[in-house]
């Protein structure tokens, strides 16, 4: 087992080292398909240790070394990569970008995560020099395949009548490389914008040209050419000039044989490297398949044909929705294909009582196959950069996230935060690992929401729901729950970058953690999860600690020694940003300094207190209270944010008022989760009545309503505390020595015994 779990670190090594950008699998950033899909492959891996026991029985199977050999070959393979990372160069051309009106924080090129060591002094090395021709009007709005994520930082934040469009920022760029021309060939340079050429001694202008293409077809030789390329893009366009300007920065260097059309050339390309490096690239490529290979093979061991179908039509489901009729019933901003597969994902989860660890692996490759299609429709591919609009939070957090890069400072662009203070480091780490890009970005969070509310489903419900009307409505709260996450109204705050989605991870994930029988172990990671939540999301603050003295009330009798170690789990996540003001600027400010500004605090105690006697302050708490709960303007006007996911938020308020008042009219063990829990929700949302919720509606209540589906399905899941704690007071009747304790806690230790053939953990 050890050699398994061994196995599954070199392989997390293989995948994400660093090394040259001429081969496939060449780590850190995973800006490639094959990449993605390797990392989605390995991560139930590296949670499950009986995936890993199922690996080292499908390759002893094959080969009694076979894990022997995979552990030699990726150790092989990633020293190897190493050696590419030092001495093994580049294939292409290394090309310095930087914009003309703004200089770079550091050095004379601007920083690009696809090149985030900063080698070779350059942006980043561009393996071709082929950027087409892109207009206006895209959605989401981008920079067509240049992929300029410098311009993410509030150093471009124009957006007022006068100031530049942000989509066409002035810019510039300077190639350099060697080509190996066999035989007389012309290089023809398509562009809009003006430049110069450098071939050998001979220099091409690029004459200024921005309202339509123009090419320039340049004479090579044969033999080895040296060549740099400066190119700059400035066709003075201003937001509100009224002007409709010619087609977006454009630079097509193609090369093809004399007298060839155009349509027939090829990309230039620059001289490969030598060809002992190009080799070790290839091995360190088979190794990589081959680890990915044989994780595929377990997935096939576990998911039969009829798996396999299932996962086929998760993925074609978004496709469907987009090129079939749509049928007459809908739900509102979800097809009735993504709410087909949605069903199917939640039934895998909740009804099955045998087999079930193949069922949450049948989830999570469901999920992921379900987002990533659902994504991809919409963007290019995933190396795309999305441009935030200047003037807002998203284009602030990124510009946040890159003065990590620009700086290698944990400063993070603030003495003292002035925004919300994690997120910036989750973007920065998000980027790190998958690129400039943001489509991967959108799959992984997505992902993780989605596999966060079933998992939590799975852990709940051990031997499936029960076949009671609280069954029936813990069924009907995880598919809302699912259907609410999966609405554009809230994806399309994963595609903006919003601070507040990984707390809407988080919650699931520790809810489970602090209150699933099977988590013993992992009640202090669950703590933690808590205090990291407040870093991200300080408006949170009431319904965490909320959560947090329910667990504590709830574990007291576990001893002094763990109520501490919980504790101090989250005051030592939690300081972390005071930690970081007081070291940099000086103060100790627990989070932010805007916590109180106007145009957070909309609705002051003073405020509440005169609301009895003044229409004013009536009315500004009555507009707070209909965008905390969806009704009054949010109702009536269809067209606001938030109106598409109305029907779901509806049942989930209904569903919510259900729960509590079966929980607090039940008996003291009658239940799924000690009954302040159910309370959660409405602190979430509680804070609203006092702080912004207008702003980027609906963000700020979106976590309100996944906590009210969270504790209404544990709640209504007929059993208690991660669904054992009802079979174990059953036998307690008979058996004396079984401990159930007044708090509706556990022994877990004198029960252990009852536990442990139980097939569902």
């Amino acid at each position: 087992m050890r050699l398994m779990s061994l196995l599954a670190w070199v392989a997390s090594a293989l995948l994400l080292i660093p090394s040259t950008g001429y081969h496939l699998f060449n780590g850190i950033p995973l800006g490639r398909p094959a990449e993605l899909g390797l990392l989605l492959l390995l991560l139930p891996f590296l949670v499950s240790g009986h995936l890993r026991r199922l690996w080292a029985r499908v390759l002893r199977r094959a080969r009694p070394s076979a894990p022997a050999v995979l552990m030699a070959s990726g150790l092989c393979a990633v020293a190897l990569k190493c050696l590419l990372f030092t001495f093994g160069g580049y294939s292409g051309f290394p090309a310095c970008y930087h914009a003309l009106d703004q200089r770079p924080v550091t050095g004379s090129c601007e920083k690009a995560y696809a090149n985030p060591w900063h080698r070779f002094s350059v942006t980043r090395i561009d393996r071709t020099i082929d950027f087409a021709a892109w207009w206006d009007q895209v959605q989401p709005p981008t920079t067509a395949n240049w992929n300029l994520s410098f311009l993410n930082s509030i150093r471009f934040n124009y957006y007022a009548n006068g100031s530049i469009p942000r989509t066409r920022v002035p810019f510039g760029a300077m190639w350099s490389g060697a080509l190996d021309t066999p035989e007389p060939q012309t290089l023809r340079i398509t562009y809009a914008g003006e430049g110069s050429l450098q071939i050998g001694d001979r220099s091409i202008p690029l004459p200024p040209h921005y309202g339509s293409l123009d090419t320039v077809a340049v004479p090579l030789s044969a033999g080895r050419h040296q060549m740099f390329l400066a190119y700059r893009f400035d066709d003075g366009s201003r937001i509100g000039d009224g002007v409709q300007h010619g087609p977006y920065a454009t630079l097509r260097v193609r090369t093809g044989p004399r007298g060839d059309p155009l349509t027939s050339s090829q990309p230039v390309a620059a001289v490969n490297p030598p060809v002992a490096w190009r080799i070790v690239g290839r091995v360190v490529d088979l190794i990589a398949i081959g680890f990915a290979l044989s994780l595929a093979s377990v997935y096939l061991t576990l998911l039969g044909k009829l798996s396999l179908i299932g996962l086929a039509g998760c993925f074609l489901a978004p496709i469907a929705a987009q090129q079939l009729p749509v049928p007459a019933f809908f739900v509102r901003g979800l097809s009735v294909y993504l709410i087909i597969a949605v069903v199917a994902l939640v039934g895998t989860i909740v009804f099955p009582r045998r087999h079930r660890r193949r069922m949450l692996l049948l989830a999570w490759c469901g999920a992921v196959l379900l987002v990533a299609s659902d994504t991809l429709r919409e963007w290019p591919s995933l190396d795309t950069v999305y441009l935030r609009d200047g003037g807002g939070d998203w284009l602030m957090y990124q510009s946040l996230a890159r003065s990590v890069l620009d700086t290698w400072s944990l400063q993070g662009g603030r003495d003292v935060f002035y925004f919300q203070p994690m997120f910036r480091y989750i973007v920065f780490a998000e980027h790190m690992l998958l690129g400039d890009g943001d489509a991967g970005i959108v799959i992984l969070a997505r992902s993780g929401v989605n596999i966060a509310i079933l998992w939590m489903c799975w852990l709940f419900t051990p031997r499936g729901l029960p076949r009671t009307w609280r069954g029936a409505v813990a069924a009907a709260t995880a598919v809302l729950l699912m259907l609410f996450v999966n609405f554009y109204s809230v994806v399309r705050f994963f595609h903006a970058g919003a601070s507040e989605y990984p707390t809407w991870i988080i919650f699931p994930v520790a809810l489970s953690m602090l209150f699933a029988a099977p988590l013993n172990r992992w009640r202090i990671v669950g703590c933690a999860l808590l205090g990291l939540a407040f870093t991200i999301r300080a408006n949170q603050a009431p319904a965490l600690l909320c959560l947090l003295g329910a667990y504590l009330l709830w574990a007291r009798r576990r001893g002094p020694s763990h109520l501490i170690w919980s504790i101090s789990a989250v005051l030592a996540v939690a300081s972390l940003p005071m930690i970081h003001n007081f070291y940099y600027g000086g103060e100790l400010v627990l989070t932010t300094t805007s916590a109180t500004i106007p145009q957070n605090l909309i609705v002051s105690p003073a405020q509440v207190i005169a609301a009895a006697s003044d229409a004013d302050s009536r009315a500004v708490i009555r507009r707070q209270l209909d965008g905390v709960l969806q009704i009054g303007a949010a109702r009536a006007q269809r067209m606001v944010q938030g109106a598409d996911m109305l029907p779901a938020v509806r049942a989930l308020q209904a569903l919510w008022l259900l729960a509590i008042a079966t929980t607090f009219t039940a008996g003291k063990r009658a239940g799924g989760i000690p009954r302040i829990v159910s309370l959660v929700p409405g602190l979430f949302l509680g804070v609203h009545l006092f702080y912004q919720v207008w702003v980027y509606y609906p963000r700020h209540i979106v976590i309100g309503y996944l906590a009210m589906g969270a504790v209404t399905f544990v709640a209504m899941c007929g059993r208690r505390l991660g669904g054992v704690t009802d079979v174990i007071a059953r036998v307690a009747v008979t058996r004396p020595g079984c401990i159930v304790e007044g708090n509706g806690g556990v022994d877990e230790t004198r029960t252990r015994d009852l536990l442990r053939d139980r097939q569902a953990f």
